[in-house]
């Protein structure tokens, strides 16, 4: 299910130039900045309710927005130009930080969660659509960036909190700048195209029916059709790359519904990966300790920054090799669950380093999931419907998240009940 690297992938003849170091880096950089306060939020969420309740409830309100807000900005979200969204997603993130800084009371602190869920929903959203107006690179570069926010979000907190033993209010104050670099990025770094209109509120779309169409027109002259049935919405295709910068088809409400019926094969891996893991990490592994070198109460961070790491480096793994098939990672993070919740229930491995390789395993097939998911769509998806795809795509991992939050805040006491 392994396939070659991007590179081969990309290389027939209408495929575009590689896209500008400029705006690969600008979308690195903004994935690391988009996730930087919700990773940051579940790093420090052990710190955040003191032990006044389970650490699921942190990641509920850490994704309860964000899906939210993924789940139906498809509908909405066009009608506010990329320039304002960029503005907002700073703003929220920036003032999640002050707030969980400065408030002593715990549902104060957990507003703050739900401001830096509100950004990275937002954000997330916002840059995979913005990413159907560039190459297809743009989508790994983004995508690297957001690994790179789980490692430089939980290792800096981590290193802030526990070697350097600062209070929370200081770790958070040192690190709250760190959104204003996703505007500078936007609005200095980037090169826009010409179809990009960044100050209009409605850019410019194509009828879905002409586009239907044009798709019934070309069809037996080597040009894939976008559908396989008169009024079908679906554009999965494997035609060749096109130039980037397409104009996106204008759907409708009932054809936006319709296609995301075709995005199944991609939506429901990325949501069983993102159920696994996240309960792992917020309902299983707080219960995962270890009597050693390493503080008890520590562990818990551990865990977060490992994940992060092995998340970063699969997230970057396109340019190497891509997986067709995704659903195979998601069945094997499923796995990893059954293999985590049997380990904190009878604790059947003793060494701590083997959980920390698992820990790593498991950030590697979330990683590699996720990549290839939205690599696949951006292959495969015609490119007038691939804004509006890539965009409700990020709802699927929303879901996920926030089914094992719901079901973590009772598997987290449920475990420690038995451990008794």
């Amino acid at each position: 299910f392994v396939q070659g690297s991007s590179a081969e992938m990309g290389s027939c003849r209408c495929a575009p130039a590689a896209e500008s170091f400029r705006n690969l880096l600008t979308f690195f950089f903004s994935g690391l900045i988009n996730n930087f306060g919700y990773v940051v939020m579940l790093s420090a969420a052990d710190d955040l309710l003191d032990g006044k309740a389970p650490t699921a409830v942190v990641l509920l309100c850490d994704i309860l927005p964000c899906l939210i807000i993924q789940s139906t900005a498809a509908f909405w979200m066009h009608l506010f130009p990329y320039w304002a969204r960029i503005l907002f997603v700073a703003i929220t993130q920036l003032s999640c930080f002050q707030l969980v800084a400065w408030c002593d009371a715990v549902w104060l602190r957990l507003l703050g969660v739900v401001l830096a869920s509100v950004s990275s929903g937002f954000g997330e959203v916002t840059f995979l659509a913005l990413s159907s107006y560039f190459h297809k690179s743009t989508v790994t570069a983004w995508s690297s960036g957001t690994g790179g926010a789980g490692v430089v979000g939980s290792l800096s907190y981590l290193a802030f909190k526990s070697w350097f033993r600062l209070s929370q209010q200081v770790t958070l104050m040192a690190i709250g700048w760190v959104p204003l670099i996703i505007v500078i990025c936007y609005f200095f770094v980037l090169q826009k195209p010409a179809t990009l209109q960044t100050h209009s509120a409605k850019p410019p779309t194509v009828e879905y029916d002409a586009l239907l169409s044009e798709a019934k027109a070309e069809e037996g002259t080597g040009v894939p059709t976008l559908s396989e049935a008169p009024g079908a919405p679906a554009a999965l295709s494997d035609a060749p790359e096109p130039a980037a910068g397409a104009v996106p088809a204008k759907l409708s409400f009932v054809q936006r519904l319709r296609q995301m019926k075709h995005l199944a094969k991609f939506l429901i891996p990325l949501l069983l990966v993102y159920f696994s893991e996240y309960l792992i990490n917020q309902g299983i592994s707080p219960t995962i300790k270890f009597d050693g070198p390493i503080p008890r109460d520590d562990y818990y961070r551990y865990y977060a920054t490992i994940y992060q790491v092995g998340v970063f480096f699969s997230r970057s793994s396109t340019s190497l090799f891509t997986i067709k098939h995704v659903w195979v990672p998601s069945v094997l993070q499923a796995a990893n669950l059954v293999f985590f919740l049997f380990q904190a229930i009878y604790g059947f491995v003793p060494w701590f380093w083997v959980i920390f390789l698992l820990i790593l395993w498991e950030g590697l097939l979330g990683g590699v999931t996720y990549v290839n998911v939205f690599y696949q769509m951006s292959l495969q998806v015609a490119p007038e419907l691939r804004e509006f795809s890539l965009g409700i795509g990020s709802s699927a991992s929303a879901t996920g998240i926030t089914a094992a939050a719901v079901l973590g805040m009772w598997v987290e006491p449920w475990i420690q009940s038995l451990q008794k």
